[in-house]
């Protein structure tokens, strides 16, 4: 049922107490707050491109319902046929903030019934919808999972002895982790399918964007392609340690065959076989299809995007067992794993967890010494994200909850804070990247398949797939599952990763959120919306 039906015309006042009543029915109904403040952004953009394009006396009225999941808000603009999202248009909402924000929101037009009659205008109808906050947040879950896993095979190790726990994890166990494991791969290979054309068609829709937009889309780009020269040679000294793969003239006169390999023969057996480089390669095909065709392509766009949510939905749906399929995969190994192999395990978390953490804050130092921020508050305010971050209920949510407060405490406009709901996906992602890539370095090393045609699948897979994949909840576990799948590595490595990355995300997200600060402090010194004081004077200025 819906909470609320208000009628407007496209004033500016309007629009502004419309967007707030919203912000606030959010608010009221626990709609996740990163995504809350993004849409709330996305819904004024769409209000006034129809404002732009038809002028203030347009009727709309807005209806906001409560769902199971998801708060939502329809937008109903009495207008003629119009799509705001149409990257055609002068000054359409961007297609880089609709990517990052992952919510997709739907647009239809209806006809008026008397249009053939009367010419009356129709209604454009659009749908936002902000997934519900959850009490437990997702990394949470899991290490309860890695927690009660170690304990149930424990327990069951000590009643039915080593040789019974072996045949009862193979037989029973393993089967039901496999299963939740395929499920999300196949999740996962459609996504990247889908998204990827998506992606380029907004890669060159994004240049028509102003300047703050294309200067995002740059920095991500520089990023991405630095993290691509880390991975490559972090993955180059392990191969070097490994003698049974030393880079030799033969080795790097294979790389053409390597790239030859990743073509496909076939539109299906890709799909099937779950091998994710061939998969995007064909995405890739479609995506430079699409540019070819020019603006013939919106109805395959559109066929695309709508496939792409459907897939994002039925992932985020298996995604919430997560934390089942852990418990499964740790107790199974319980069960069936010697202490040499334990041993392994514990060598390899420990090996990715230092190596993240020392990456992570040789990250946040090198933002802070690039954009001239004292170290000393540098100090002050990670630690500061850092311990608001443990206490939050969602580390998703500590994003924006946590960086406005740090940023006016660093002497920045409350107002002009908004410019970095892009810069998390532009910052993030990279993080993400690297611990991606570090974790199937190390794995494919232990496990003895380190060669240059994985190093090579590894670097590619660690760029595209972060960013093909949203940012849902378990789109952690649909990466990491999919990479080593591609890579033949077995799923004993996956919910180590998986347990690693709930660990993680306590220390990437504080220092995602520091580094989002210097950007912003940096844009604002440069447009005079800076007090240097308090910057300079840290915490005793808050």
């Amino acid at each position: 049922m819906a909470d609320q039906v208000k009628a407007y015309t496209l004033k500016s006042d309007t629009i502004a107490q419309v967007c707030d009543d919203i912000q606030e029915y959010f608010d009221r109904h626990h709609a996740q707050k990163r995504d809350a403040i993004r849409v709330r952004f996305l819904i004024e953009e769409t209000l006034l491109n129809y404002r732009d394009k038809f002028g203030e006396d347009i009727n709309f009225e807005y209806h906001m319902s409560n769902r199971l999941y998801k708060a939502s808000v329809q937008l109903i603009v009495y207008s003629d046929r119009f799509n705001p999202f149409a990257t055609d248009e002068e000054g359409v909402m961007s297609s880089l903030m609709l990517a990052s924000s992952q919510q997709n929101p739907s647009w239809q037009y209806v006809k008026s019934d008397f249009e053939w009659l009367f010419t009356a205008m129709g209604r454009n109808e659009i749908v936002f919808s902000v997934p519900r906050e959850s009490k437990t947040s997702n990394p949470v879950k899991i290490l309860i999972g890695l927690a009660c896993g170690a304990l149930f095979s424990v327990v069951l190790r000590l009643i039915l002895g080593a040789e019974t726990s072996s045949l009862f994890a193979n037989d029973f166990i393993l089967p039901l982790a496999n299963a939740y494991s395929g499920i999300l791969c196949v999740m996962g290979i459609l996504l990247t399918f889908f998204a990827l054309p998506l992606c380029i068609v907004q890669y060159r829709n994004v240049s028509e964007f102003h300047n703050a937009t294309k200067n995002t889309l740059k920095a991500y780009i520089k990023l991405i392609a630095f993290v691509a020269i880390v991975v490559g040679i972090f993955g180059l000294i392990f191969t070097g340690l490994d003698k049974s793969s030393t880079v030799d003239a033969s080795v790097i006169k294979s790389i053409f065959d390597v790239f030859i390999s990743f073509v496909p023969t076939s539109l299906i057996t890709p799909f099937i076989n779950f091998d994710c480089m061939q998969v995007m390669v064909i995405g890739l095909l479609f995506g430079l299809g699409f540019l070819a065709m020019g603006d013939r392509n919106k109805v395959m766009v559109e066929i695309f995007d709508r496939l792409n949510l459907t897939a994002v939905l039925v992932n985020s749906f298996f995604a919430k067992f997560v934390a089942i399929y852990v418990a499964l995969m740790v107790c199974s190994i319980g069960l069936t794993s010697t202490l040499a192999q334990w041993a392994k395990y514990i060598g390899l978390i420990v090996s990715v967890v230092v190596g993240c953490i020392i990456f992570v804050l040789l990250s946040a130092i090198t933002v802070c010494v690039k954009y001239k921020i004292p170290l000393k508050l540098m100090f002050e305010k990670f630690s500061e994200s850092f311990l608001i971050n443990l206490s939050s209920a969602s580390v998703g949510a500590s994003f924006i909850n946590i960086f406005n407060e740090l940023a006016v405490g660093c002497g920045v406009e409350g107002g002009y804070t908004g410019v970095a709901i892009n810069l998390g996906t532009v910052i993030y992602k990279p993080m993400y990247s690297l611990f991606l890539a570090a974790s199937a370095i190390t794995a494919a090393n232990l496990s003895g398949v380190l060669s240059m045609k994985v190093l090579i699948e590894i670097v590619i897979l660690s760029m595209v797939l972060p960013a093909t994949i949203p940012n849902i909840q378990g789109g952690a576990a649909s990466v990491i599952l999919l990479m080593l799948s591609q890579l033949g590595l077995g799923n004993e490595y996956a919910e180590i990763f998986i347990s690693i990355n709930a660990l993680l995300q306590y220390i990437i997200v504080p220092a995602n959120v520091f580094c989002m600060q210097c950007v912003v402090i940096h844009r604002a010194g440069k447009e005079d919306k800076l007090d240097v004081s308090v910057l300079q004077k840290g915490k005793q200025a808050n």
